[in-house]
């Protein structure tokens, strides 16, 4: 009876809950939407992704958060049918899709289905007049066509010739000018036709080219070259092949392709040509697995192999487990990277003059959406032509469309590709008309120019920076004139923190530089330090600079950690006016200049790891008088709360403090002082950086709800502080993030994500609407449509062009 009763109860509520839904322009309705999309969002990406924007459409506020975290989600075009194999015309004007026994040819006005038996390899003519694919006869193992259809009015084609064959055709190429077509045996031959009378293909010579299966043909959108690749690894470089009678140029050395026809029927696509045709890509074998290479093609009879720089650089690329092979490849058409797929999923290499020079580095991959979009068992990728930033990708549920608005991550606006060291801080500030960034790298610290984002980003310079312990933040002024971040450098003079280095002597300080010309020598150096730099920060309201002088092992601090304050009114002569005597990796000034914030967390007895001096306190110092610095409180910090991330309000009346238990504490202040604490919420399962947006009436975090879970971007309204909501987030991902902040302008939350880069995030919805729908796929469907929200017309959120 109680069950009944349960079940009874569960069917009213839900049939209550699609009523209250129904109505039109309901907050309940965005909140069921965006429900519903979080729920699809690995089954049925495409639909989840336009839930996401319906949910906005139906209420901006409750359907902010799943529009954006969408923008990680693909498209999908024909969810329902395996897709084999695709083509496209040079213009995106018709898009192929091997379904099967039939090809689909979609263009704007429509589809149309051309069953032709059982299709194999199939490509189209730049120009979108004719498709050219390889049918089998079931009953026939060896038996083999070229069909050739007239496709100029793509919603009428015509089949105008199809010559048969008794051997099977793996891989099929037009010559650029599309008057030739080239097809890859199983003999290792390559077969040529003039197409040029395309009711009449005339066989030209055949090509002597292998002597094994031709698995992939390519030909480059310049200058008339022609890649082939064998089962075996060979490939092999032509030139010539607008004339049909191609000359063999060269030969490079590629990877074996294991798997046989049976695990993998799809055509392969293992080699290609950048839009340039500078650059050829294709698998090689490492020491494990499969990894991309580039060669540079400026002459194409001694190609170059492009390496990553560095002595210990692999032959292959691990962090691709491509254990069963590379399938296909895929230049972007505007951008310089390039697009690989082994076993389920896809990765971007970026090749461009990066930070890095002659490095490639690792880009998206569509691992950083869901899991469950990507186990799919791949076919070929290719960039939609009419939308360049696209990405289309064959599987065996639909072809999915996923928008790369950058080449590094996945839904980001803009990636700032220099990996920031461990806990790495930066800042973010606006001169004039220029963006400065500052970074805390990997062995370098770097200074951008960051203006044109999201089209381009500079690097204005590097200074090497030592590891984390010894020094661990960076920091722009608050007019972003100058730097000041901590450098290894170069002495003759004994110094406390030098590391001898053959005969040469090493040395860490915090140096002053300006952003206007930061290749020139440092305006100073603060050198007056006993353990290193764990914090920096700059007074907002004074020529001020606090210092933590702290080194993170315990054992190599010399002398008791304390805070330096310095006086830069001359900025080539800082000079240091006061001492705190504290411990902390962490410094916050109030946006008066008048208070510092720090958590003083004293070293335990050397001699006893597990004694500690005294329990961690949060402590506010008087800097009225920078000289003279007075404590004003302390408030103990509960044990096991190891730090406290804290942010004032601009205007100073809130001081948000998340500490390393993801809880969130918001107090309003008085006179520098804590008054009351105005509420209390525990926000994720560990701590967070935490910024206030400029206006203050926002608060971003990073969120993670479960061990292994994803951690995701988090923007809180504290108009009412006293009851923050959640006003909007972002795509999660396994990587932590070291720090976060908005932009100044408050365009973009800015993300340091761990072992990878900078992240921009766009957080108006209204501004990545256009994007999101260029990645949509199909629409919704009216079935769809009416099960989701019955009762009202059919108006999809994305149209079709």
């Amino acid at each position: 009876m109680a069950l009944l009763l349960l079940a009874t109860t569960g069917l009213i509520g839900s049939v209550i809950y699609q009523r209250r839904a129904e109505r039109a322009g309901d907050r309940d309705l965005a909140r069921y939407l965006a429900a519903e999309a979080e729920d699809l969002r690995g089954k049925q990406p495409g639909l989840a992704k336009q839930l996401s924007l319906l949910s906005y459409r139906t209420d901006k506020d409750a359907g902010r958060g799943a529009l954006l975290n969408s923008r990680r989600t693909p498209g999908v075009i024909n969810a329902d049918e395996p897709a084999h194999d695709l083509a496209a015309s040079a213009d995106g004007r018709i898009l192929a899709i091997s379904v099967n026994d039939a090809i689909e040819l979609r263009h704007k006005d429509g589809s149309e289905r051309i069953r032709a038996g059982v299709i194999g390899a199939m490509t189209m003519s730049r120009d979108g007049r004719t498709l050219a694919a390889v049918s089998y006869d079931e009953h026939k193992e060896k038996t083999a066509w070229v069909r050739f259809w007239d496709i100029s009015d793509p919603a009428h084609p015509r089949q105008t010739a199809a010559p048969r064959l008794d051997h099977a055709v793996h891989s099929l190429a037009f010559s650029t000018d599309g008057k030739v077509l080239y097809g890859g045996m199983w003999t290792g031959e390559i077969r040529v036709w003039d197409v040029r009378d395309r009711a009449e293909t005339k066989p030209l010579p055949t090509l002597k080219a292998h002597s094994v299966r031709v698995d992939s043909l390519a030909v480059s959108p310049k200058r008339d070259l022609l890649a082939s690749m064998s089962v075996d690894g060979r490939i092999q470089l032509w030139k010539g092949t607008a004339s049909g009678r191609p000359e063999r140029v060269s030969v490079i050395k590629g990877s074996r392709y294991e798997r046989d026809t049976v695990a993998n029927p799809r055509p392969l696509h293992r080699v290609g040509f950048d839009r340039r045709g500078l650059r050829l890509a294709a698998p090689v074998a490492g020491k494990d697995n499969d990894g991309l290479a580039l060669w540079s093609l400026e002459a194409p009879d001694k190609p170059r192999r492009i390496k990553p720089t560095g002595k210990d650089a692999p032959e292959g690329d691990s962090t691709m487990q491509c254990y069963a092979g590379i399938d296909s490849v895929a230049f972007s058409p505007i951008r310089d990277y390039v697009i690989a797929t082994c076993e389920g999923k896809w990765y971007a290499r970026i090749y461009a003059k990066t930070l890095i020079p002659g490095a490639i580095l690792t880009g998206a991959s569509s691992s950083d959406g869901s899991e469950e979009t990507t186990s799919l068992e791949p076919g070929m990728v290719l960039f939609d032509p009419a939308h360049p930033r696209s990405l289309l990708q064959a599987t065996e549920r639909g072809v999915r469309v996923w928008y790369l608005s950058n080449s590094a991550q996945l839904g980001v606006d803009t990636f700032i590709p220099a990996t920031p060291g461990t806990g790495a801080q930066f800042d973010y500030r606006v001169v004039g008309r220029r963006h400065l960034l500052a970074l805390q790298g990997v062995g370098v610290n770097y200074l951008l120019d960051v203006t044109d984002t999201p089209k381009s980003f500079t690097f204005l310079h590097g200074t090497r920076s030592p590891d984390m312990f010894t020094g661990s933040d960076i920091a722009l002024s608050p007019d972003g004139r100058t730097l000041v971040n901590v450098e290894k450098y170069e002495g003759k003079d004994t110094y406390k923190t030098g590391e001898k280095r053959g005969k040469k002597v090493e040395y860490v300080g915090v140096r002053l530089r300006s952003t206007a010309y930061p290749k020139r020598p440092p305006l100073s150096t603060i050198d007056d330090l006993d353990n290193g730099i764990q914090a920096i920060a700059f007074s907002p309201t004074k020529p001020v600079l606090a210092v933590s002088d702290m080194n993170g092992w315990r054992d190599s601090n010399r002398k008791p950690a304390v805070v330096r304050i310095y006086d830069i009114a001359n900025l080539r002569k800082p000079r240091q006016i006061g001492l705190i005597k504290a411990a902390t990796t962490g410094l916050e000034f109030s946006p008066d200049g008048e208070s510092l914030l720090l958590t003083d967390s004293p070293f335990a007895d050397p001699k006893d790891p597990q004694a500690r001096t005294s329990p961690d306190e949060l402590q506010s110092w008087d800097l009225t008088d920078p000289a003279h610095p007075r404590k004003r409180w302390g408030r103990s910090v509960p044990e096991g709360m190891s730090s406290t991330h804290l942010a004032f309000r601009p205007d100073g009346r809130l001081l948000a403090g998340m500490d390393s238990d993801g809880v969130l504490r918001v107090w309003r202040v008085e006179k520098h002082r804590l008054v009351e604490e105005l509420s209390r919420r525990t926000m994720s399962i560990h701590g967070s950086v935490i910024d206030f947006s400029p206006d203050g009436t926002r608060l971003a975090l990073m969120a993670q709800q479960d061990i292994g879970g994803l951690a995701r971007p988090e923007v809180w309204d504290l108009t009412d502080p006293k009851n923050p909501e959640l006003h909007f987030y972002l795509p999660g991902v396994s990587a932590s993030a070291y720090a976060l902040a908005f932009t100044p302008d408050d365009k973009y939350l800015a993300v340091v994500r761990a072992s990878a880069g900078v992240e921009m995030w766009d957080t108006d919805p209204e501004r990545v609407i256009g994007e999101l729908c260029a990645g949509v796929g199909d629409p919704i469907s009216r079935r769809q449509w009416k099960h989701y929200l019955p009762g009202r017309p059919y108006d999809p959120p994305c149209k079709q062009e």
